[in-house]
């Protein structure tokens, strides 16, 4: 069962961390010194076909963000998460679009943000990832 979860940690180039990481740095930045332990921060995900993702995707993070924000959590970054195609397909049938163009569509939205990514770690999956909440 380890090696099973082991299979599953997201390799460094499937989950981009410059982002997060310049972010996190400029936030601790910002925080009196003997105040950092107290400091809340969050990383956000959504996941989904997004076939194509469209500005309702990207509201759903600002939106998000800004209520963390309001209860002082600092939101350092977020990460867009394309489902694996066997799930797209299920779903959209012949109007699914590939993978490899949805996170290019992804990675053309995230460019324009400096604390968005795309994590292709789903569609790397050798099947579909269901989550439990």
């Amino acid at each position: 069962m380890l090696k099973f979860f082991k299979s599953m940690e997201p390799k460094r180039e499937l989950v981009p961390l410059e982002k997060i990481s310049h972010n996190i740095k400029l936030a601790l930045e910002k925080c009196e010194p003997d105040m950092i332990k107290y400091e809340k921060f969050a990383v956000l995900i959504c996941t989904g076909s997004f076939s194509p993702v469209h500005v309702m995707h990207l509201q759903i993070f600002k939106l998000a963000r800004k209520f963390l924000e309001s209860k002082n959590i600092h939101v350092v970054g977020g990460f867009i998460s394309p489902s694996h195609d066997r799930y797209v397909s299920n779903k959209l049938l012949k109007d699914a679009i590939r993978a490899e163009h949805r996170i290019k569509m992804c990675q053309l939205v995230c460019a324009q943000e400096d604390w968005l990514d795309v994590s292709t770690w789903e569609c790397a999956q050798v099947s579909i990832i269901f989550y439990q909440i």
